[in-house]
């Protein structure tokens, strides 16, 4: 996912993300796409479940819900300039 992607772009390489919804996240999306509820509240606190570059601000709560983890991905994406390597809306059937 995206900490792959980060991971090669540091490395001088060119990855692609295939997601097949319509914006990073994954599981963690909030729409028909992701596997979230509303009332979702994670079981991993922001200090196990945060990129070590990339920490979650010190007065948001321990334990974030689904959407905060999407919009933490989203900025991580953003900030890091990952979705110039994103393909959304496609479904990998095979590699």
């Amino acid at each position: 996912g995206l900490g792959a992607c980060k991971a090669a772009v540091e490395e001088g390489l060119r990855p692609t993300i295939f997601e097949r919804s319509d914006g990073v996240g994954g599981l963690w999306r909030g729409d028909a796409a992701g596997k979230t509820w509303n009332a979702l509240c994670t079981n991993l606190s922001k200090y196990t479940c945060a990129f070590s570059d990339a920490p979650w601000p010190a007065d948001h709560k321990d334990f974030p819900s689904g959407a905060d983890v999407q919009s933490y991905l989203e900025r991580f994406a953003e900030n890091h300039k990952l979705l110039q390597f994103a393909t959304f809306g496609v479904r990998v059937t095979s590699v």
